[in-house]
């Protein structure tokens, strides 16, 4: 089975983890979301779970425990389960089948986005806390699709349609602001935050439960060589990669302000958290931290869970 982002895994003490981006030969990359507590307020496997705050905690949390699964990726640092390691896998595509068949809002959500269509369904599944059977009455509905982009495409299409149409909405009043609280790690002016997410389209509310969709791009995962931070302003040239996971923008720099960019040549900046996908539209002065890599000889920004962001100016 190939373990891709979006998967859950549970270890040989019981911690669970969600598998980030592409597997390595060796094992799979993934930070630890859960662990196990008698004091916990989730049931995972008949079992008491805590559920830990954010990536930073948890890959500090493991480092005390595993130690030697924690490696260092250019100016970050990942855990990287090994296979032997993993004792139980969530399969997002799995469950999601047999979610269909006993909910009733998943089933309807589900058959909108995929009309129906058998190639569409055989490659959708559910992640976040549904797949662990974890959630509760208010926990979002996470979807994740693993086709191609040519089909990826035509779901974001689908999706443009239902908000059109007004059968989603995007994401509004408590919980917009409960959003809001939850990225204050990556802080943005709330009016501006409203405006970003009330553009979204892969990510609203389906009958008040708000739902995501991860259009899985294979093509942007890759590791190069690290050249240092970076820092600076820049013009979208291209957005039509932002909806996709990871998104992607092609941004020209107009003022550098920390780094070694070219203010003459186009960049593509690459977003590892999906909170940073559809941030803008082409034409948006945007203002943008991350790692510059050299990959294959190209030179691009990479934003990852410990640095970086993207954030429009003010509208």
């Amino acid at each position: 089975m190939e373990l891709l982002d979006g998967y859950a895994v549970m270890d040989d003490l019981d911690i669970i983890y969600y598998v980030v981006g592409l597997p390595k030969n060796n094992g799979v990359w993934a930070y630890p979301k859960y662990i196990p507590d008698p004091f916990g307020d989730r049931t995972i496997n008949n079992k008491k779970y805590k559920k830990l705050s954010d990536p930073i905690t948890a890959i500090n949390y493991l480092r005390k425990l595993k130690p030697t699964i924690i490696k260092r990726i250019g100016e970050t640092e990942f855990p990287l389960l090994k296979y032997d390691d993993i004792k139980y896998v969530f399969n997002p595509k799995t469950t999601l089948q047999d979610m269909i068949e006993r909910d009733t809002i998943i089933k309807e959500l589900v058959y909108l986005i995929s009309n129906n269509d058998n190639k569409i369904l055989r490659d959708l599944g559910i992640t976040g806390s549904r797949l662990l059977n974890a959630s509760t009455t208010n926990s979002d509905i996470d979807l994740i699709f693993y086709g191609n982009l040519e089909t990826s495409k035509y779901i974001y299409q689908r999706l443009k349609k239902l908000r059109e149409n007004k059968l989603t909405r995007p994401v509004y009043g408590k919980k917009i602001r409960e959003l809001w609280k939850e990225r204050s790690d990556t802080p943005i002016d709330y009016k501006l935050f409203k405006l970003i997410e009330k553009r979204k389209i892969v990510q609203g509310i389906f009958k008040e439960h708000m739902y995501s969709i991860k259009l899985f791009d294979y093509t942007a995962w890759n590791l190069g060589s690290t050249l240092g931070a970076t820092k600076f302003k820049g013009v979208i040239l291209d957005d039509t990669a932002s909806m996709l996971f990871p998104p992607s923008y092609i941004i020209k720099p107009i003022e550098i302000i920390e780094g070694s960019l070219d203010s003459n040549m186009p960049i593509k900046v690459i977003s590892y958290r999906s909170r940073f996908w559809e941030i803008a539209p082409k034409g948006s002065l945007i203002k943008v931290q991350g790692i510059l890599q050299n990959i294959n000889n190209n030179k691009l920004v990479i934003i990852n869970y410990k640095y970086g962001r993207i954030i429009p100016e003010k509208e």
